[in-house]
């Protein structure tokens, strides 16, 4: 992975040797930085997939398949099978209907909602109501009936921080949906449940390890994320940290509530998910 990065000349991120000593008066109180808050786009952390759509193929070629990369810019972070840490600033669910993979002429996204009463929503969540035909309901592929369908889904994301690696320092959203949907869940309460010596720890002093493995399972074949408390004992951010990452939680949570949070997807493709494109849930089982 790093010698991919090297060949094409560049590094996840621009690697600082400490600051110097007036940057922390500089930042005290500072508010230059006020107004790029009204334009929180945070890019995606993905799982190159087995089977990718054509903006995602550039990456499997790169950086094989199962490798977690940071969309749309390309940054490659951890090849698969391979544990990386992440802190977890900030959670949320987003309401989306996409397209029909298939076609072509249309954006990916046609609606996103934070809102759980939305009518985007109650589809999602409702099994009998997350696929609706669209456009000529007599196309056929190959002789086969094939007609556009909406997909209506639930995402579960969570604005994580890279800890450690190539790509440490970089923000990025992990989402589960679909068939990893309840892996979202599994983490959300682990989130929930993180504790040391008794103390509950706020989500944005936590420390994981995520990493890819395959699954094969009802004949498809498919990566999914797996997470895990960190092999070294790092469970929580330094006191250095605690400032910074409180700040980014705040920051992130009132761009939310004032609705502008907002998920980069310009590599994303219609119905397609991020661990897996097969409604085929992953119970965790091999």
């Amino acid at each position: 992975m790093t010698g991919e990065l090297e060949k094409r000349g560049e590094t996840a991120i621009e690697k600082v040797n400490g600051a110097p000593a007036w940057l922390a008066e500089a930042a005290e109180n500072d508010t230059s930085k006020d107004a790029l808050k009204e334009h929180l786009v945070l890019p995606q952390l993905r799982i190159v997939p087995t089977s990718p759509g054509e903006r995602m193929k550039q990456y499997k070629e790169q950086y094989g398949e199962g490798a977690l990369v940071i969309t749309p810019a390309g940054i490659a972070i951890a090849p698969n099978n391979t544990w990386v840490k992440v802190v977890p600033l900030f959670m949320f669910t987003e309401f989306r209907q996409w397209h029909d993979r298939d076609d072509s002429g249309s954006n990916a996204i046609v609606e996103r909602s934070h809102d759980p009463t939305s009518l985007l929503a109650i589809k999602a969540r409702d099994e009998a109501r997350r696929e609706e035909i669209y456009g000529d309901p007599n196309r056929t592929v190959g002789g086969k009936p094939a007609p556009f369908m909406y997909q209506f889904m639930e995402h579960l994301c969570f604005v994580v921080l890279v800890y450690d690696g190539e790509g440490r320092g970089t923000p990025a959203v992990l989402e589960f949906q679909r068939g990893s949907l309840w892996k979202g869940k599994e983490f959300s309460s682990a989130c929930l449940m993180r504790r040391v010596n008794g103390i509950e720890c706020p989500l944005w002093t936590q420390v994981w390890e995520v990493s890819t493995r395959e699954v094969t399972k009802k004949g498809y074949t498919w990566w999914a994320l797996e997470f895990r408390n960190p092999e070294d004992g790092t469970m929580l951010i330094t006191d250095d940290e605690a400032t910074s990452f409180r700040s980014q939680w705040e920051t992130h949570r009132e761009a939310h509530n004032a609705q502008r949070l907002v998920v980069d997807l310009a590599d994303a493709e219609g119905g397609e998910t991020a661990a897996a494109t097969v409604d085929v849930v992953d119970d965790g089982e091999m």
